[in-house]
């Protein structure tokens, strides 16, 4: 190819920002490999990418889930819609302060999981699944029992299980006392899949859209929570 053929299949990958024609590119034409970094995925550019919503709901959501982490004095709770091909938009982000060994916090996220979120027209939608994180073991029966009696809610109780080739969703088990289901989450193939929505920069598929409304609560600290975590690759031989 002649180099002003090289130079123009170049400046049509970067110009559409299209990740994989710019990866073929250097891994076909200039016969180099390709590296990826999130070394350019700052908690400062995704907190100044926030955009208002003109509703609870914005028009491209189809469905709502939410995502429970439990703390030693707080639950966090963040609610997501979802679109068509997985396009996203941060709904709300609460935090329930509260140990998890009480009755009340539990009760204040119950009755946060039937909220109703409403679009521009009016229109109301449910949440409708959660996840809540059965964590390291100092709650994990307080989490089965909330979650045993709503699972035909889709409320469901979950634990992170690294390593490579763990699938991101495993079938559940029910090997606990109260038998409530809990469904085992490959955080290593969870987490790449994050890291790279979070780099897609033109709405669509698989882009993350965040509220610019305050009492959303999407603060810098949140951001900084989401890409604190670094994909770090170790070569090991004998």
């Amino acid at each position: 190819m002649s180099l002003s053929s090289l130079v123009a299949e170049f400046l049509e990958a970067t110009k559409t920002r299209d990740k994989k024609g710019l990866m073929e590119f250097i891994n076909l034409k200039l016969g180099e490999t390709w590296e990826e970094s999130d070394d350019d995925l700052t908690h400062e550019h995704l907190h100044k990418r926030r955009e208002y919503y003109d509703a609870e709901v914005p028009d491209g959501v189809l469905l709502l889930t939410a995502g429970v982490d439990v703390q030693h004095d707080r639950l966090e709770c963040n609610v997501v819609g979802w679109g068509v091909g997985r396009e996203s938009w941060g709904i709300e982000y609460n935090v329930f302060m509260g140990s998890p060994s009480t009755s009340d916090v539990w009760q204040q996220l119950g009755a946060y999981l039937l909220k109703k979120f409403h679009f521009q027209d009016g229109n109301a939608m449910g949440i409708a699944g959660a996840c809540i994180d059965s964590g390291d073991g100092h709650y994990t029966t307080e989490v089965y029992e909330f979650t045993k009696p709503r699972e035909n809610r889709r409320i469901f109780a979950i634990k992170g299980r690294g390593g490579v080739g763990v699938p991101f969703i495993s079938k559940p088990t029910r090997t606990n006392r109260i038998g409530a289901a809990l469904f085992s989450i490959g955080v290593d193939a969870g987490k790449s899949t994050v890291m790279a929505r979070l780099k897609i920069e033109d709405e669509g598929p698989g882009y993350c859209h965040w509220p610019r409304q305050i009492e959303r609560g999407y603060d810098e600290e949140f951001f900084k929570g989401l890409v604190s975590e670094k994909l770090v690759c170790i070569v090991t031989g004998k």
